[in-house]
């Protein structure tokens, strides 16, 4: 009662912090509140005490809706948000870049699984229910808002499909086998195709980091090509977070004999550019081979000290800040939980001792 009654409040910013706690609270209470805010009702309105609701503050409202299907217990619940923020997406009405982009966000967060969903008996006549049924379906319907506009998806821009990549990708990592495998094939292809924008493409190699995984599946090992071409060869957003996103699939096991077979591909070309860097390039490069490591060490496999000596190497060779911030950090991680790891702290620590700088400060401590 206390936080809902923050969202009457003069200040916007009192306001839209209020929305947030709703979606951390997490009860379907909440999340009904959260919705009529969303779809700028007469209950909505009264809630924020206002004439009209602005494309600001409904996009706080769908941001806290992802936060509410984390957090609330019955699919059915989840369902209930989901076809909420699928409205945002099939309605003009609601038509703001802000407020969409907020909504295919927050449905990135809903984990509906591989088994239908029987909805409640007050949704079984929504007119979009088909795309909710399940995580396979939600899947198929972001797939759609991946895809190259065309016809009636021209109104359908950048911004949105970017961020419909990542949501593509979270809801398929937590589908069925073949859900995942097909959204890894469509990403690589979207990353690949030099004919969309550089924007849409990193973010489709961003997406691979969060549904690819290290082992052999063909898919899999298309995704890992795929990212470390781009981390070689790419524009500079691509080769930066193309690193970190081939680290990141790194981190996750797959099926079989060998769950870990991309690791060690992915470690030789990562520390093999860490000498060759940009300088540009260097503190990206030095974090994903930090959380290679790190993944590996999680995993159970031995790394060996190679990666540590090569961080250790370029770090002694003085960069700017931000450079020696990075490798501090990339040390940090691949020596946790090793026998290295006290001799790395030793010589972080010493480097703290040293610099006055409160950017290389902070990140060494």
């Amino acid at each position: 009662v206390a936080i809902r009654g923050k969202l009457s409040a003069s200040n916007a910013v009192v306001r839209e912090s209020a929305m947030i706690g709703l979606g951390l609270m997490g009860t379907p209470e909440s999340a009904a509140d959260l919705v009529a805010v969303l779809q700028d009702t007469q209950r909505g309105r009264e809630l924020l005490a206002t004439q009209s609701i602005s494309s600001s503050t409904r996009a706080y409202a769908a941001h806290a809706l992802g936060l509410a299907a984390v957090r609330v217990d019955e699919p059915q619940e989840r369902q209930r948000i989901a076809l909420a923020l699928v409205e945002v997406l099939e309605h003009g009405a609601f038509g703001r870049d802000d407020v969409t982009v907020a909504a295919v966000g927050s449905l990135g967060l809903i984990v509906l699984g591989p088994r239908v969903v029987v909805p409640a008996r007050d949704l079984r006549s929504h007119a979009h229910l088909d795309h909710v049924v399940s995580g396979r379906a939600l899947a198929n319907y972001l797939a759609t808002w991946v895809s190259r506009p065309r016809g009636a998806l021209d109104g359908r821009t950048r911004s949105v499909r970017s961020h419909a990549c990542v949501a593509y990708a979270r809801v398929g990592a937590t589908s069925s086998e073949d859900v995942r495998l097909a959204a890894v094939d469509r990403l690589v292809e979207l990353s690949g195709d030099r004919g969309q924008h550089v924007h849409v493409r990193t973010s489709a190699a961003i997406a691979l980091g969060e549904v690819a995984r290290a082992g052999a599946a063909q898919p899999d090992r298309e995704a890992r090509r795929r990212l470390l071409a781009l981390a070689k060869s790419g524009q500079p957003l691509e080769r930066r977070f193309a690193r970190i996103a081939v680290a990141s699939v790194c981190a996750r096991p797959g099926a079989g004999d060998e769950p870990m077979q991309g690791w060690r591909e992915v470690r030789q070309v990562l520390t093999a550019e860490l000498g060759r860097s940009r300088s540009s390039d260097l503190a990206w490069t030095a974090l994903a081979i930090g959380m290679l490591e790190d993944s590996a060490h999680a995993a159970g496999v031995e790394t060996g000290p190679s990666a540590t000596a090569a961080l250790t190497m370029m770090a002694v060779r003085r960069r700017s800040d931000d450079d020696s911030a990075a490798l501090g950090l990339g040390l940090a991680l691949a020596a946790r939980g090793t026998d290295r790891a006290q001799t790395v702290g030793e010589r972080l620590v010493s480097e703290l001792d040293e610099t006055t700088t409160p950017v290389m400060r902070g990140h060494l401590s």
